[in-house]
C-alpha cells in the first residue's frame, strides 16, 4: 500500500516535466527572436566607438603580455593602440605579429567594445552619403589601416568580428568657425546602415537650433561618437564649391553677380565682377529691345534697370505714351528713333492700324535717338551707369 503514494508522486512529477517541456518548446521560438531583434534594433550591448584605447587599459594589456614576451615591440604596440591605428610597417610588422596578437586579444578581454565600420562613403557638393556597419564580438582589438581616419571592413577580416548594419541614429557633433563645440547637437537616421548627410537639411536644422547663419557658421561636423564615422571639413568643402562656382561662371553656366556677392574677397572677384557688368549690359540691351517690340512695358524696364544707358530713351517713351493717352490716342511700338501715337478713330476700314508715316491717320513723334556706340562703350566702363551687378 505504501508504494501507491510513491508511484502517484512520481507520476505527478513526470506530468509536470512533460508540461514544462511543452511550454519551453512553445515559448522559446517567440522569446528568442524578440530578444535578438531588440538587441539589434534597440542598440548594441556596448557603445559604438573608435579603435582608440584608453592609455591605462593599454598599459594593463601590455603588462600582461610582456610577461609572455612582448619584448621590443611594446612601445610600438602602445602607440598603435592609443592612436587606434596600425603603425607597424614592413619588417617590424612581421617581427611583432605574435606579440600584437597577444596584446590585442588581451585588450578585448579588458575592455569590451563594438566598433563602427565605414563600408562606403561618397562626398558631393550637396552632402555625404555613407554605408555604416558595426563590428561586434571581436576576438582581437581592431586597428585602422595606416593613414586611414576610419575603420574599414578589411581591418576586421581576420579578427573574428561579427558585422551588422547600423540601425541606431548617428549623432553629429558641431564645431563652429569661432571654435565652439556642440556635442551631439544633431542626429541623422540610419536605414539599414545607409546614412545621408544633406547639407540643406543640416543647415535648416542648425538654424532651428539657434545658429543664425546655419552651415556658414560651422567649420567641422564629427560623425558618430568620437567621430568614428569620420568628419566633414566644411572649410574645405566651401573652398571646393567656390572653385566649382568660378568654373561654372567662366563657362557661362553660373551667375557672376552671385559669385561676387558670396565671395567678394576671392582673387578672381575683379574678373567675375567684369563678367557681371557685361552680363548686366546684355540684359539691358535685351530688355530694351523687348520694349521696342512691345513685349514688356517701359515701366517694367525701369523697374529692372533703374540705372541704365537706355534710361532717358525709355523715360521719353513713358512720357510720350502718357501724353498720347491723355489725348485719347494709343502708343504704337516703333523703331528706336521714333514713336507712333495713333489718333482716336484712326483705324483703316478693314480694322487694321494705318501704315506708319501717314499724316492723315497717325501722328509721328520724334523721340530721343538711342546712344551711339561710343556712348555705350563709355557707359559700359562706368561703375555707376548699369555697371553694378545685381
Amino acid at each position: 500500500m505504501g508504494a501507491h503514494p510513491r508511484r502517484a508522486r512520481a507520476r505527478f512529477a513526470g506530468m509536470i516535466a512533460v508540461v514544462s517541456g511543452f511550454l519551453s518548446l512553445a515559448l522559446a521560438p517567440r522569446v528568442a527572436p524578440a530578444a535578438e531583434q531588440s538587441r539589434q534594433s534597440g542598440g548594441p550591448r556596448h557603445a559604438i566607438s573608435t579603435t582608440e584605447a584608453p592609455a591605462e587599459v593599454v598599459t594593463r594589456a601590455l603588462v600582461g603580455a610582456t610577461a609572455a614576451g612582448a619584448g621590443a615591440c611594446t612601445e610600438r604596440l602602445r602607440a598603435s593602440l592609443v592612436q587606434g591605428e596600425d603603425l607597424l610597417v614592413g619588417q617590424e610588422r612581421a617581427l611583432c605579429q605574435q606579440e600584437r596578437a597577444r596584446v590585442t586579444r588581451r585588450m578585448m578581454r579588458l575592455e569590451r567594445r563594438e566598433f563602427g565600420v565605414v563600408e562606403q562613403r561618397e562626398d558631393s557638393p550637396g552632402g555625404v552619403t555613407m554605408v555604416l556597419s558595426v563590428a561586434e564580438r571581436c576576438r582581437r582589438w581592431p586597428l585602422r589601416g595606416g593613414g586611414r581616419e576610419v575603420l574599414k571592413i578589411v581591418d576586421t577580416q581576420e579578427l573574428g568580428c561579427r558585422l551588422r548594419r547600423l540601425e541606431a541614429p548617428l549623432p553629429v557633433d558641431v564645431t563652429t568657425v569661432d571654435g565652439q563645440r556642440y556635442p551631439a547637437l544633431l542626429s541623422v537616421p540610419a536605414n539599414f546602415g545607409h546614412v545621408a548627410i544633406d547639407f540643406v537639411a543640416i543647415d535648416r536644422a542648425l538654424r532651428e537650433r539657434g545658429l543664425a547663419h546655419g552651415l556658414d557658421a560651422v567649420s567641422r561636423l564629427e560623425l558618430g561618437v568620437a567621430a568614428w564615422a569620420g568628419e566633414v571639413d566644411l572649410e574645405r568643402a566651401r573652398q571646393v564649391l567656390t572653385e566649382a562656382h568660378l568654373r561654372w561662371v567662366r563657362v557661362g553656366r553660373g551667375v557672376p553677380a552671385l559669385f561676387v556677392a558670396r565671395h567678394p574677397d576671392h582673387p578672381a572677384a575683379a574678373e567675375v565682377r567684369a563678367l557681371a557688368n557685361e552680363a548686366d549690359l546684355h540684359r539691358q540691351e535685351r530688355d530694351f529691345q523687348a520694349v521696342l517690340d512691345g513685349r514688356i512695358t517701359p515701366l517694367k524696364f525701369l523697374e529692372r534697370h533703374p540705372a541704365s544707358s537706355y534710361e532717358l530713351e525709355v523715360r521719353a517713351r513713358v512720357e510720350l505714351g502718357d501724353a498720347a493717352v491723355g489725348r485719347g490716342a494709343r502708343l504704337i511700338p516703333g523703331p528706336s528713333s521714333q514713336l507712333r501715337v495713333a489718333a482716336p478713330g484712326s483705324e483703316s476700314p478693314d480694322g487694321e492700324t494705318p501704315a506708319p508715316g501717314d499724316p492723315a491717320d497717325a501722328e509721328t513723334l520724334a523721340a530721343p535717338a538711342s546712344p551711339s556706340e561710343d556712348a555705350r562703350a563709355k557707359v559700359s566702363a562706368s561703375p555707376v551707369r548699369g555697371g553694378a551687378p545685381r
